[in-house]
């Protein structure tokens, strides 16, 4: 998931409130972008036995398209491992980072984002 961040205190906020309600149970690894004190991008993933699962990416807005996306996704095609993600079928941007990188959809899944339906992506080594 890219999210369509505004500004730098959101994406702050948008990583706390994932932090708070689901790393703190689980097992992530996870990434964050920094410039001097303000978060610019994270990525947040899952290693599952002999593979990898990314559950959210995203950048500020004003700090889009240079390269911060594409720096997280190469460090994480670095482990190289087999990569799953799901993407909401709207997130154009998504999936063009994603296409970027040799994901190939999979299959779609229904409402997976709540009426939205999204597309399974994997990346194979």
């Amino acid at each position: 998931m890219i999210s369509e961040i505004k500004d730098i205190s959101l994406i702050e906020d948008i990583f706390k409130k994932i932090f708070d309600q689901e790393l703190k149970t689980t097992i992530y690894s996870k990434i964050v972008v920094y410039k001097e004190k303000n978060i610019l991008g994270f990525m947040i993933y899952d290693l599952i036995y002999d593979r990898i699962e990314l559950e959210y990416i995203g950048v500020v807005e004003e700090y889009q398209n240079k390269k911060i996306a594409s720096k997280l996704m190469g460090y994480l095609i670095n482990i190289n491992l087999p990569i799953s993600l799901e993407v909401n079928i709207n997130n154009v941007k998504a999936i063009n980072l994603y296409t970027k990188y040799n994901f190939k959809k999979v299959s779609l899944r229904k409402n997976y984002y709540n009426n939205d339906d999204a597309y399974l992506m994997i990346r194979e080594v």
